[in-house]
């Protein structure tokens, strides 16, 4: 009614009120409804208790975390599988067939090279002498290329197809220079290699193999009975690899970490990973694409099958004996940057399945192990593998320390007389001779002392500051050498008779 006060059924502005029914019942059934469900929440509450005491007694709390975290694996692994390195890897997977086993029978001579670096003008002439030739000297014969060409794509590819015309085959792994970035050439005109990271880099690197037909995978010469497996490995280097203790700081100072010093640091990128972490995720990561590029289980099916020996090629250091201690580096924290433990499982893996031949013979290695890097050259036996390092170097290098550059026929005052060493033949195998390396001959001779973290050696100590309690560790080189030209029954008895580290 228009103009009166609403009733009981409307509100105040004079809207009517819902009626019992429509709200829901009466004002006793929803009571009775509210009493029913307070009861079935009472009898759940119940059974949930009951349930609680039978799974504790039972141990099914403990089944469920544990299915529990079995889900919580699969979720990370999905995670994993979706990660930038795991498609990463999936694009390295188109390289197998560019990295597929060959076989190349008419192959008679393995030549050894490593860090060529024909960004200097002096070792581009080398280059061009050894393999300038009317290339005689080049046929039935493979060289090895272990690492460290350049970090300018077309010196690479200058190089590498320079060789290729020259020798029969070339086998080629990448060092730390060619994953350098060159985002503005600085040796030759151009817009750079156009790459964000390291490991774009490291994929034109291997496409720029592919296109010059040079061999970034297994290849398999020699004739039955005196076969071999030649195969190439990439690596980095990571700071688990130093296993030796550091020069004492209280001893002498202002000796440099490694990480502000060595330029990979700097010239590298590795999106999501980090070269600097505990894990050494880039070390192991770029381990890892060998399983994507190789076909690892071909490779050991083959040296189960027949005796053959094996002839793997890494341009990072295996192992830290390859290397001359602390005491004796310009550089004393270098170790922490020059090798990588995943490397050396790798090549003792391969080491374990290979059979040995029919005619080996006590002392004779079946297996060599080629790296670079260090540019000082080696040769010494550890744990039945034969590890050799030849390297070309610096031009300057062979002006203030030929001594330790020199191996085989790597030797001369000259440049003009020295050609890259043989390291296998058809008909002779591995060299049954030492092919040289200073440092690796001294160390046929004295242990390693590790331990002397108070001592540098002269040429070392003159750089750093000498505290109250370092030592400059007496070191004459003509001395040492008397003692490396001894004979073998000489040199046992030299040896005893100067056992005390200080005449070193």
């Amino acid at each position: 009614r228009r103009g009166s006060y609403p009733t009981r059924n409307h509100c105040k502005f004079g809207c009517r009120r819902p009626s019992a029914r429509r709200r829901g019942g009466t004002d006793t059934q929803s009571a009775d409804r509210v009493s029913a469900m307070r009861g079935e929440s009472a009898r759940l509450v119940l059974l949930v208790v009951i349930a609680l005491r039978f799974t504790i007694s039972s141990g099914f709390i403990q089944h469920l975390s544990s299915l529990a975290r079995i889900s919580l694996l699969e979720m990370a692994q999905e995670d994993d599988d979706t990660s930038p390195q795991e498609e990463t890897r999936k694009r390295f997977r188109s390289f197998r067939d560019g990295a597929r086993l060959r076989r190349a029978l008419g192959i008679t001579r393995v030549l050894l090279l490593s860090d060529v670096h024909t960004d200097y003008e002096a070792n581009r002439k080398f280059l061009g002498r050894i393999a300038g030739s009317d290339g005689s000297d080049g046929a039935g014969t493979m060289i090895i290329i272990a690492g460290d060409v350049s970090h300018d794509l077309e010196y690479l590819r200058w190089t590498l197809r320079k060789l290729r015309r020259h020798f029969d085959m070339v086998v080629y792994t990448p060092g730390n220079h060619e994953l350098w970035l060159d985002k503005g050439r600085r040796q030759m005109p151009g817009k750079g290699d156009g790459c964000s990271n390291s490991i774009e880099k490291l994929e034109k690197v291997l496409e720029l193999c592919i296109d010059e037909d040079i061999c970034i995978g297994p290849v398999q010469i020699g004739d039955v009975g005196n076969e071999l497996l030649v195969l190439p490995l990439l690596s980095w280097h990571h700071q688990a690899f130093d296993t030796e203790p550091a020069i004492d700081p209280t001893c002498w100072s202002k000796i440099p970490n490694a990480t502000k010093v060595i330029v990979d640091y700097r010239r590298t990128s590795w999106p999501g990973l980090s070269a600097l972490d505990v894990n050494d995720s880039v070390a192991e990561y770029i381990d890892s694409l060998n399983d994507s590029i190789l076909d690892m289980q071909q490779i050991k099916d083959a040296l189960r099958q027949s005796p053959m020996s094996l002839l793997t090629v890494s341009h990072f250091l295996p192992r830290i004996e390859l290397i001359p201690e602390k005491r004796y580096l310009t550089l004393p924290t270098l170790h922490s940057c020059v090798g990588s433990v995943f490397l050396e499982e790798r090549v003792r893996a391969l080491h374990e399945v290979l059979r040995p031949r029919d005619n080996n013979v006590d002392g004779d290695c079946n297996h060599m192990h080629a790296f670079g890097h260090s540019h000082l050259s080696w040769d010494a036996v550890h744990a039945g593998i034969r590890y050799v390092h030849s390297p070309l170097a610096y031009p300057k290098e062979w002006e203030y320390r030929r001594g330790s550059l020199e191996i085989g026929s790597m030797r001369g005052e000259s440049s003009d007389k020295r050609y890259p060493v043989s390291i296998w033949e058809a008909n002779k195998g591995f060299p049954s001779h030492w092919l040289g390396g200073w440092w690796s001959r001294y160390y046929s001779l004295m242990p390693r002392r590790p331990e002397r973290t108070k001592y540098l050696a002269p040429w070392v100590a003159r750089r750093y500051q000498q505290q109250e309690d370092g030592i400059v560790e007496e070191f004459d080189h003509l001395t040492v050498e008397k003692a490396l030209s001894f004979g073998s029954n000489q040199r046992d008895s030299w040896k005893l008779n100067n056992t005390n580290p200080s005449n070193f």
